[in-house]
């Protein structure tokens, strides 16, 4: 019988309120039409690169929303005994995962809908934010190790 590791609520609850809130963002329905005028008329004229304004803030948002959640990710992965190169892969599965069902949820929303570029935004934020928790991790280590 193999035996059972308690789970460390303490590294786990940051990531699951995370994604908590992750999920009450997408709730608000036809985000523009929320949106004080001026802003909304903005920045759906805006254009850099080709890309239109409510695109390049869609992917910034999604960026910084999955970049937490992966950094969070990480920090209960490895808070739980994960060692760091299965905790990143699991960590981006995860986030990719909660990521897709995050833009299936959408569809149910009046005036959202599944987007795929929020789905790459959405992985991109969780890879840098798991780099991020592992860059954290070997500076603290090294410090450590330096005192």
């Amino acid at each position: 019988m193999t035996p059972q590791r308690n789970v460390k609520l303490k590294s786990v609850l940051p990531a699951l309120t995370w994604a908590g809130l992750i999920l009450l963002v997408p709730s608000i329905p036809e985000p523009l039409e929320t949106t004080p005028s001026d802003f909304a008329v903005f920045l759906q004229s805006v254009e850099v690169m080709g890309v239109g304004g409510v695109t390049l803030v869609s992917f910034v948002f999604h960026f910084f929303l999955y970049a937490v959640l992966g950094f969070l990710t990480g920090r209960a992965l490895v808070g739980n005994g994960l060692l760091p190169p299965g905790a990143f892969l699991l960590g981006l599965a995860l986030c990719t995962a909660f990521g897709i069902l995050d833009e299936l949820y959408q569809q149910l929303i009046p005036g959202r809908g599944f987007q795929w570029i929020d789905v790459v935004a959405n992985a991109i934020g969780a890879v840098f934010g798991l780099f991020f928790f592992a860059s954290k991790r070997l500076a603290d280590k090294v410090t450590q190790k330096g005192t």
